[in-house]
């Protein structure tokens, strides 16, 4: 695991290798001008998913402003980061993870991707939104979805066609 994982990718990363996805997960992937690429790339067959992690404490401020500022920083940031690494990956054949290994991508035309948010801190006191937030799909995990979500799917295929069908 890469020294420089923050405790919020370290729990991400954790349960992704517990689960099933350990020969496919590369947290800290570089990219662009050796920065990171996002916080975890799952790579398999076709598949890539783009993982973003925020840890976000939400702040309760009895209105909606609590509640806009969280998601401004845990969801909205996300997806900008993962639209990034996609428009990264979009012009490259290989990436390189955070031990320097080259991991070859699948050829563009058969590319599947799947972009996952997840965004920790709101301790389900506010909804999460999932869908379409400007530049496709994105789906939207907390710490309590993406764990029953690792648990119930129990394989690469599972896990795959779960973001594929929602």
């Amino acid at each position: 695991m890469s020294e420089g994982l923050t405790e919020s990718e370290k729990f991400v990363n954790s349960i992704s290798e517990r689960a099933f996805l350990n020969l496919w997960t590369h947290p800290n992937p570089i990219g662009k001008k050796g920065k990171e690429l996002c916080d975890c790339l799952i790579v398999c067959g076709n598949h890539i998913v783009i993982i973003s992690v925020k840890d976000i404490k939400y702040k309760d401020t009895g209105d909606e402003a609590g509640w806009k500022r969280w998601t401004k920083a845990a969801i909205d940031k996300s997806a900008s980061q993962i639209w990034g690494a996609e428009r990264w990956l979009d012009s490259s054949v290989e990436f390189t993870r955070h031990d320097g290994r080259k991991v070859e991508l699948p050829p563009k035309e058969y590319r599947i991707v799947h972009r996952v948010s997840v965004s920790l801190g709101a301790q389900r006191r506010i909804p999460t939104k999932s869908g379409d937030l400007g530049y496709g799909i994105v789906h939207v995990c907390d710490e309590f979805s993406l764990g029953a979500i690792f648990g119930l799917l129990d394989t690469i295929t599972d896990f795959v066609g779960f973001l594929s069908e929602v």
